[in-house]
């Protein structure tokens, strides 16, 4: 099963606008009913799970996690890598 990643922490809104508008055309890509991909799984990891809660995707609540995987606030682009990491390890799969 295929896997789509998207990341959004730290509440800022045009990062949102543009995780938002990445949804938008990837759902449209995968067609109405993700006809040209019907395993896909698209997965959100945020610290507002709250935003995500009714759009079509699964959402991970990494707030619990922000500090540890930022190197403790000192290096906060080092949280991309381990959310790849921690989905390979929960979804076994690319």
């Amino acid at each position: 099963m295929l896997h789509y990643l998207y990341l959004d922490y730290g509440g800022k809104a045009k990062y949102r606008r543009e995780l938002r508008y990445s949804l938008i055309s990837l759902k449209a890509e995968l067609g109405p009913q993700g006809d040209k991909a019907p395993d896909a799984k698209i997965v959100i990891y945020t610290d507002a799970p709250t935003v995500y809660a009714r759009w079509p995707v699964e959402v991970v609540d990494i707030s619990a996690h922000i500090q540890a995987w930022s190197g403790d606030g000192l290096y906060h682009h080092r949280i991309k890598p381990a959310v790849v990491l921690d989905a390979l390890k929960r979804f076994d799969a690319p």
